[in-house]
């Protein structure tokens, strides 16, 4: 399992027992000796979820890429305006969302 999988679980598990607090509940654990495993499990399978559905940028995220702008070179004085192309940006967006979905 990625380290981005459980950090999106352990996101998740904090949104619910944020919920539970405010109802006056508590919720299982999601580590420790009494945490359930199923439950566990469940909030690992959503993040999976999530991030198989953020997998493809939408427009306006690829749009927005084209807009991102830095400076590369080395002294100052070659230093050139480096523009990210929306293509390429596609590319590494699905590339990390894939490692971070890989086993």
């Amino acid at each position: 399992m990625s380290d981005m999988i459980e950090r999106v679980a352990m996101a998740l598990h904090g949104q619910h027992a944020k919920r539970c607090a405010e109802h006056g509940s508590t919720c299982a654990p999601f580590y420790g000796p009494d945490a359930d495993p199923r439950y566990r499990a469940n909030l690992l399978e959503d993040a999976r979820a999530v991030l198989t559905a953020m997998r493809e940028p939408t427009e306006w995220m690829l749009k927005e890429s084209g807009e991102v702008t830095w400076w590369e070179g080395h002294p100052i004085s070659e230093q050139y305006e480096v523009r990210l192309d929306p293509y390429r940006a596609e590319q590494a967006w699905q590339a990390m969302i894939d490692a971070a979905l890989s086993d």
